[in-house]
């Protein structure tokens, strides 16, 4: 019996197949890699300098009570290159990690997506929005140097409290700062001071209300490593308009330099 032969035309049609099969191999591919890179980029070295606004707490967790800094963490990141390089500078930032410290001196860290930290135990998408959510509703102005002592102390409290107890199937998604996996006192063992619960109280109740979907100029991602305490960095993006009307003005004056 003799093998099958195809015609020209068919020949041409099982080529054309075969390069949409190709192409479409490619193409997820391509995806995949890009996913990947979304999750982890980097790395960076990353400098602890030391603490900016807050102030000592008490905390528990689970049946362990530890006295512990709350609030901004001051660290410089350098050497990203690529798209990573526009996270070069320095930076206030939150802690999401209770299982470790912040290490002195440059180390190296990796970018990351804020669902995957701690890396520990990644926080995943819902608990990661219900943080981002917090960022839109005092428009970044929690990881500047004019932040009160209040604020980040009460930012960096939420921060925490998401991490270990946020759950949408409960009442107040789980966030309570006398019960569950976190509690939190002051330093001293009384309750937090009425500026701290303020503040603590109007961060959790936008946590999870998707606020910060219609926020397109702070950029949040994480930095994290294995031996050390990952934290949250945040950046604000310029406005697209913005660098349209840097290129135009560059334009308009190479314009009159050609004159």
């Amino acid at each position: 019996m003799q093998p099958l032969s195809a015609s020209g035309s068919e020949t041409r049609h099982i080529a054309q197949v075969e390069r949409i099969i190709k192409t479409a191999k490619l193409i997820v591919a391509v995806a995949a890699t890009t996913i990947a890179a979304s999750a982890f980029a980097g790395p960076v070295n990353v400098d602890y300098t030391g603490t900016g606004a807050g102030q000592n707490v008490k905390i528990t967790v689970g049946s362990s009570t530890y006295n512990v800094f709350a609030g901004q963490l001051k660290h410089t990141l350098s050497g990203a290159t690529g798209a990573d390089a526009v996270w070069n500078g320095t930076y206030r930032t939150f802690c999401t990690d209770l299982s470790q410290g912040v290490v002195s001196g440059v180390d190296s860290f990796d970018i990351v997506d804020l669902t995957s930290m701690p890396d520990s135990s990644p926080m995943g998408a819902t608990k990661a929005n219900a943080i981002k959510d917090m960022f839109a509703y005092t428009t970044n102005s929690v990881t500047t140097s004019g932040a009160s002592n209040n604020l980040a102390t009460a930012f960096q409290l939420a921060v925490w409290e998401i991490v270990k107890d946020f759950n949408t199937a409960s009442a107040n998604n789980g966030l309570s700062i006398t019960s569950g996996s976190l509690r939190t006192k002051a330093s001293d063992g009384s309750a937090l001071s009425s500026g701290i619960t303020s503040i603590l109280t109007n961060l959790l109740a936008v946590a999870g209300t998707g606020i910060y979907s219609n926020t397109t100029d702070i950029e949040i991602k994480g930095i994290s490593n294995d031996c050390a305490q990952d934290q949250i960095i945040t950046r604000v993006v310029p406005a697209p308009g913005m660098a349209g009307l840097g290129l135009i003005g560059g334009l308009a004056m190479a314009r009159r330099r050609n004159r």
